[in-house]
């Protein structure tokens, strides 16, 4: 039985309240006549609420209140005092009192403040319990969150939140107001090494990488799926290039002489804050595009390919044409092929051999890409059309390069235009199918999706709205509701089981997403629906 303490100076008063909630049954009753002597019961015994007077010898209520703040001790409070003074139900509130009660009471309100207290203690129980819920689950999974976390930093997708949150919550020290992403991509050799020979070589890999960031706390690392791992630097300054090249350059070493693989470094630019991460990540992949020109073991910096407005207007081509690309406007990614090339042949004394080849190739890269979401294979096409243009000089190269980039473009228009039609309706039913069948898994995402399905995150959502209407988020956001409907007709579960079953981690979250697709709270739902016995 939970322990109540009544605080009163007058010793009538005070006896008089232990009878009556004596009576009722709720608690075990304690009393005490001073601050102090409350104090002192409080340390020594499980208090879990209290009536508490204000005007007290040695120790007022308000002065007791303060001291149990100081040492962590929170039992509820309702404050009962003769004294109407603002200041005194202001500061009390402040310490966390639930009320404010003016005497006098007579047995019935005191009977009354009992049951409250004791629903109330109820009431704190179960947050505590759901508090305690969720703090397991995190505990449970807390790989898995920080790597969803990780995807939503990486493609600019989370929701406003502190870098200090970040490091509390996620355990990510982020500390700094610079940061830079590298990518780490293991190269897989079929011929040489089998499929438990190559998990192996793996292992040593993230030994490496594990051991060197260890020894230096500017660096996170996270392991990505298909042999991809992500370093994240953060700084308080300007981030130290030479120190980055001695880094990579020690891990390809390390990697190379320790685990017998070979492995791609891609560095991004520079950038602030946590869509700045994004865009370097971003500019990491750009810059491990650039090796399709190279032979494996090399670190590829964009910062190699960015010096000049030429090769910043270069990079505005591409990243439109991807655009248009990927929301399928192919005239207007034919216009921008064609300005493109305009561009790198009136530009040419400004635009350097490498930048011209880089951006040429990842123009290429952009369509094959394309083609071959679409099962069409194009790699060995581009191979070797990169193979034989490696020997000319970058002036040479261009009319051949153009040629090739438009055969893509055509190839494009040809297989993946004309037939969107059935292709990509069985590419949107797969999706949703895929959906529907992992709606329970917390890790469900567009970009999940894409992992699983190998198709591009943009690409899977232009083919879903065209097909359903929908985004993919809404339209999982939308079953899963349905899903928790389903849930709340046919069990008695509580509504936070049924969040954490339909795939949902924060309660919260949950409940706003209900009432948009539902258009009304859980609990107003569950009340329409006929009791269960």
């Amino acid at each position: 039985m939970d322990r109540l303490l009544v605080v009163d100076d007058e010793e009538m008063t005070c006896e008089g309240m232990r009878r009556t909630l004596s009576r009722q049954g709720l608690f075990d009753v304690l009393v005490a006549h001073s601050g102090t002597e409350a104090l002192a019961l409080i340390r020594r015994e499980n208090i879990s609420a209290m009536l508490l007077d204000i005007e007290m010898p040695d120790m007022n209520g308000i002065e007791l209140m303060h001291a149990l703040e100081r040492e962590g001790l929170r039992p509820l409070t309702i404050i009962v005092s003769g004294y109407e003074k603002f200041d005194y139900a202001r500061q009390a509130l402040n310490y966390g009192a639930t009320d404010y009660l003016l005497k006098p009471i007579d047995s019935v309100d005191v009977m009354e403040l009992g049951k409250r207290l004791h629903d109330l203690l109820g009431e704190r129980r179960g947050r505590e319990a759901h508090v305690e819920q969720l703090r397991a689950f995190v505990r449970e999974h807390l790989d898995l969150i920080r790597q969803k976390l990780l995807y939503d930093i990486l493609n600019n997708q989370v929701a406003p939140v502190s870098l200090e949150e970040i490091r509390t919550t996620y355990g990510i020290d982020l500390s700094g107001d610079r940061f830079m992403a590298a990518i780490v991509l293991i190269r897989r050799a079929e011929e040489r090494l089998g499929e438990v020979e190559f998990q192996v070589s793996l292992k040593l890999v993230e030994d490496i990488l594990n051991e060197m960031v260890s020894q230096d706390n500017r660096i996170n690392l996270f392991n990505m799926e298909n042999a991809r791992y992500v370093l994240l630097v953060s700084s308080n300054g300007p981030i130290d290039r030479r120190w980055i090249d001695q880094f990579t350059g020690e891990l390809m070493r390390r990697v190379r002489d320790i685990s017998g693989i070979e492995c791609f470094i891609g560095v991004g630019d520079e950038a602030r804050g946590l869509s700045g991460i994004a865009s370097s990540y971003m500019n990491a992949n750009n810059a491990l595009d650039y090796r399709a020109l190279f032979g494996a073991g090399l670190v590829y910096d964009i910062g190699d390919y960015r010096k000049d407005e030429g090769a910043l207007a270069l990079g505005r081509f591409c990243q439109e044409m991807d655009t248009s690309l990927r929301a399928m406007r192919y005239d207007e990614s034919q216009r921008l092929l064609g300005e493109f090339f305009d561009y790198l042949e009136d530009s040419a004394p400004s635009v350097t051999p490498q930048q011209a080849s880089f951006y040429a190739t990842k123009c290429a890269m952009l369509l094959v890409g394309v083609l071959m979401e679409n099962a069409v294979d194009a790699m060995d096409a581009f191979v070797r059309e990169m193979i034989f243009l490696k020997s000319g000089t970058a002036k040479a190269q261009l009319p051949q390069l153009r040629a090739f980039a438009f055969k893509l473009m055509e190839m494009v228009r040809c297989e993946v235009a004309s037939g969107y039609t059935e292709r990509h309706r069985r590419i949107a039913a797969m999706t949703r199918r895929a959906i529907e069948q992992s709606h329970t898994d917390n890790r469900l995402s567009v970009n999940w999706l894409s992992a699983q399905l190998s198709y591009s995150a943009n690409y899977l959502g232009v083919v879903f709205k065209r097909e359903y209407g929908l985004t993919i988020s809404d339209y999982i956001n939308q079953y899963r509701v349905e899903r928790a409907k389903a849930l709340m007709d046919e069990t008695n579960l509580k509504i936070y089981e049924i969040a954490f079953q339909v795939g949902f981690n924060d309660q919260h979250y949950f409940s706003k997403t209900f009432k948009k697709f539902a258009e009304c709270s859980p609990s107003e739902y569950r009340e329409r629906q006929p009791k269960r016995h």
